[in-house]
């Protein structure tokens, strides 16, 4: 029955869109996304933003919908197409190992952490079994940790997409002087401090921003 209701909200939602009426057909998503799941709502927004030139929006939805994603080509190559107008490859282009670093983990699964974790405390026990010593096994729990408490910690970090131009200051206040900018549709990691974010990737974009300016991608 469900998957009957599923198909009948998006062929309801295939119509609107191909009769060009966008706001009723995003509209409508709204009203059944918690019937046609994470991944067809946010890629049909994404396909909706993206026609109307939303780019910001619609690459924040693509992003939503990866995380659910099973291996979509069409969901790729939209995220691509949006990417390529908004010249990602250009403006997070990592400049340091901080920013190569942060873009890898951006790109990692969730599992995999625990799987790192999981295969270090296995392996761990496989060398120490013949001695298995208080010491050795205290050291193995704190190693096999280790991934899963970064993992932890960064996301417990601000993860965001700029959702227009933003205004980079040196401090956290309108008093401080801004002199560049972010550009539209970038991926951001940083630390809100009340109204405020401290930028730390990309780290050319390091600084001060709004928060009322980007889009959070930690929550709906």
């Amino acid at each position: 029955m469900q998957d009957t209701t599923n198909k009948t909200n998006l062929k309801t939602f295939q119509n609107l869109y191909e009769n060009k009426d966008y706001t009723a057909a995003e509209a409508f998503l709204k009203s059944v996304k918690n019937d046609i799941g994470e991944w067809n709502y946010h890629y049909n927004l994404g396909v909706i933003k993206g026609h109307q030139d939303e780019l910001a929006v619609a690459r924040y939805h693509y992003l939503q919908a990866l995380k659910t994603d099973d291996g979509s080509k069409e969901l790729q190559v939209n995220l691509n197409n949006i990417e390529e107008k908004l010249s990602i490859n250009v403006h997070e282009k990592p400049q340091g190992l901080s920013d190569h670093f942060f873009k890898q983990v951006l790109g990692t699964p969730d599992i995999l952490w625990s799987t790192i974790s999981l295969l270090i405390l296995v392996l761990g026990l496989a060398f120490i079994r013949k001695s298995f010593k208080k010491l050795q096994v205290l050291i193995l729990v704190t190693l096999s940790s280790l991934p899963l408490t970064f993992y932890f910690w960064f996301m417990s970090q601000g993860h965001f997409i700029s959702q227009n131009e933003i205004n980079i200051y040196e401090g956290p206040s309108e008093i401080f002087k801004g002199q560049y900018s972010i550009p539209t549709g970038i991926q951001l990691l940083g630390e809100t401090n009340g109204e405020w974010i401290k930028i730390y990737y990309p780290s050319k974009f390091g600084g001060w921003i709004k928060k009322e300016n980007v889009i959070n991608l930690r929550k709906e």
